[in-house]
């Protein structure tokens, strides 16, 4: 097959949806000729080839209501046996659909959340990702969970096909936890947040409940974002500088270490914006226990199963956090039978599975439209 994908962005610039996207396109072209087109994050065009991929950066022109636009580059115009688009991106949504609509080819979505800006922009974007969806041959959300809670996607429950994510297991599943923790020094107890330092992943939640925590540890935020110069702030205020440490990004290859550094993880996210979770797979895979939250309508607690693989506690609940985060600290028996718990269900979700029922879905849309 011929294979047009778009997307916001390609890795390393972007967060979850970036990664999944790098490691099904790398999978896909195996055994397709598969072409990614996205935005830079510069104003001029960057192609990489390697055999049967090819990465369109395309030149980025503005930025509304962080929805990149860019210049159509000529490979977007190429023979394409299928348009995979990768939701939500209003803008790469409207190019999918009008390449579909010109050329006949069938377009399908993997729809890894909701729109969630309210106001003019939401209520001009409506009809038209109504209009999008309904052209759509396939739509394929990350998990049923999401679907119940989303008022668009039940609408077309009839062209539905849930495909979660994957990640490389066995890439988490090792890693140099000395080379973390003698970098910063770490000895005892040691908690990790990794994800974009954004409004959604409630990390202010998570400081607040570092300060009821009476066990010695360390918290690493391997990450950065708009928030960090507030975050770093209400760390000193909160007197916290020599309990939390703020990492930055960090590369692919180091970030399993990370993981392995570390005791326990926590995703203490606030908003269905955090759609499926990854990161608690790559923690899991690493063999800990997970901390997440119970976000109405978003796949999170579908991934981490409160009481086998961690805790799922409520949204904005920094006692609850600190509660289970006590619990794990003194419990190193319950750590591991989570994390070993944990170690099983990630082997549901790798990225060669995803692969292959996107590849599958393809096959069939194909095959329905010729």
């Amino acid at each position: 097959m011929k294979i047009l994908e778009i997307s916001k962005y390609y890795p390393p610039e972007g967060g979850g949806i970036e990664v999944h996207l790098k490691l099904l396109v790398e999978e896909l072209s195996k055994n397709n000729e598969v072409t990614v087109i996205c935005s830079n994050t510069s104003f001029h065009k960057e192609v990489q080839i390697e055999e049967n991929l090819k990465i369109v950066k395309s030149r980025y022109l503005f930025s509304v209501a962080n929805n990149p636009f860019f210049i159509p580059p000529k490979e977007i115009f190429q023979e394409y046996d299928i348009i995979h688009v990768h939701s939500p991106y209003p803008y790469g949504e409207v190019l999918g659909y009008k390449l579909s609509k010109c050329t006949g080819k069938p377009l399908i979505i993997t729809y890894h959340s909701d729109i969630l800006k309210k106001g003019i922009f939401k209520s001009i974007y409506n009809p038209v990702q109504l209009k999008v969806l309904n052209h759509s041959r396939r739509i394929m959300p990350t998990s049923s969970k999401y679907v119940e809670g989303s008022e668009i996607l039940r609408r077309f429950r009839d062209k539905i096909t849930i495909i979660p994510c994957g990640v490389d297991i066995e890439k988490f599943s090792r890693g140099n936890p000395e080379a973390v923790r003698s970098r910063y020094g770490l000895k005892g107890n040691v908690l990790l947040f990794v994800g974009r330092l954004v409004p959604y992943k409630g990390l202010e939640y998570l400081i607040k409940a570092c300060k009821i925590l009476r066990n010695d540890f360390k918290l690493l935020i391997v990450g950065s974002g708009p928030l960090e110069v507030k975050l770093k702030r209400m760390v000193r205020r909160m007197n916290l500088t020599g309990k939390i440490i703020f990492c930055g990004r960090v590369s692919d290859d180091e970030l399993p270490d990370y993981y392995h550094a570390a005791d326990i993880f926590i995703l203490p996210s606030t908003y269905k914006a955090e759609a499926f979770g990854l990161v608690q797979i790559e923690a899991m895979a690493a063999g800990l226990p997970v901390i997440s939250t119970d976000i109405p309508g978003s796949g999170v607690p579908f991934v981490n199963v409160d009481g086998e693989t961690g805790f799922v506690v409520p949204i904005k609940n920094s006692r609850a956090l600190a509660e289970k985060i006590e619990l794990l600290l003194r419990d190193e028996k319950l750590r591991k039978k989570l994390g070993e718990n944990g170690k099983k269900r990630a082997r549901l979700f790798t990225y060669q599975e995803n692969a292959r029922k996107t590849e599958q879905v393809m096959k069939e849309v194909i095959s329905e439209t010729s």
